[in-house]
């Protein structure tokens, strides 16, 4: 199994403070945010990881050297992750874990969703439903639309950011990605918009409830709420 790192973007919600450091590199108890991701996954035996990287991509490469390997997106000032991934749909050949590279949790926790079994297995949160996250709706067991647009008093919880593919799952949603940017208007779409559209050919889009900690780190104010928790370390 391999893993793959979307950590392309600008990440303008946290200005000024990844102005001249990306996200994933902010510090956290004596670590980077990728550098926790990344001992995460090897405590689970996924060691073949690939860092998609776009802006200040030369500082991730120099700070996490060779643990990982990059591929370059270069229209990343311009598109959401959507395009992102389907630019590199080339890696998605393999079970793979896909992670956006702001998310941290409970070390244990990922062994739920690396285990799973199904094709399309999201981990998500139905204990709330946040502000600022994409929430996803459940129906008999699978979600059947996931994204903003959803609102928190509707919503049945949040996907958290990471999920997981087998690969017939991997090659449904590469064949789906490049169907999505060839229409017109979806420029700044995260790639499990396309989950819903798998979903309605029938395809089962399975919920693998994370049951512990997480955060995701999109503004200042979480990225000082990470400072003061240490369940990820």
């Amino acid at each position: 199994m391999k893993a793959i790192i979307l950590a392309a973007g600008l990440s303008s919600r946290l200005h000024p403070r990844t102005l001249e450091i990306p996200k994933c590199l902010l510090p956290l108890h004596g670590m980077t945010i990728m550098g926790h991701q990344l001992d995460m996954l090897q405590s689970h035996g996924v060691t073949d990881v690939t860092v998609i990287v776009g802006f200040l991509g030369e500082a991730i490469r120099q700070e996490i050297g060779d643990r990982v390997t990059y591929t370059e997106y270069p229209d990343f000032a311009d598109t959401n992750n959507l395009h992102t991934l389907n630019h590199c749909r080339h890696l998605l050949d393999d079970d793979c874990v896909i992670l956006f590279a702001d998310v941290l949790m409970e070390k244990s926790a990922l062994g739920a969703l690396v285990n799973a079994p199904e094709d399309f297995a999201l981990f998500v949160d139905t204990t709330r439903c946040l502000e600022g996250t994409m929430r996803v709706l459940i129906e008999d067991g699978a979600i059947t639309d996931i994204g903003g647009h959803i609102p928190a008093a509707l919503g049945q919880g949040n996907f958290i950011g990471i999920a997981k593919f087998s690969r017939a799952g991997a090659t449904k949603l590469s064949a789906e990605m490049e169907a999505m940017t060839a229409e017109p208007g979806r420029e700044q779409e995260y790639y499990v918009q396309a989950m819903p559209r798998l979903a309605r050919q029938g395809h089962t889009v399975n919920p693998v409830e994370i049951g512990a900690r997480w955060l995701e780190i999109d503004t200042g104010a979480e990225y000082e709420d990470a400072l003061t928790l240490d369940f990820y370390v």
